[in-house]
């Protein structure tokens, strides 16, 4: 490869493929996983991201939907997250029904 011919190595994130240039974001395909664009040693180092297997083997790092607070297992967010979720819900219900009763609308 390009890389090899000028005396450089590739990141040590990178596959045995090789790389295009020096630095995590050249590499052919990742020994780990990819994020964005990047090789990665896993997908946990960053806040919001969980693992998975393509349909082609590779494996990547997904973004968790926004709603699932920065954790979730395979794009769903995770069950605690989801109660958590509901009883934000339920406390800005009564709050609203406290509010409409004040004022005689309900």
């Amino acid at each position: 490869m390009f890389v090899e011919e000028q005396g450089l190595t590739c990141s040590e994130l990178c596959s045995d493929f090789g790389c295009w240039g020096p630095g995590d974001d050249n590499c052919v395909s990742c020994r780990n996983y990819s994020m964005k664009g990047r090789c990665v040693n896993n997908c946990t180092m960053q806040l919001g991201f969980y693992s998975f297997t393509t349909e082609d083997g590779i494996l990547e790092c997904g973004k968790c939907h926004e709603e699932c607070l920065l954790e979730c297992t395979g794009g769903v967010c995770s069950l605690h997250q989801l109660h958590r979720l509901l009883i934000v819900i339920t406390v800005l219900k009564v709050t609203f029904l406290v509010k409409i009763k004040k004022r005689g609308l309900l």
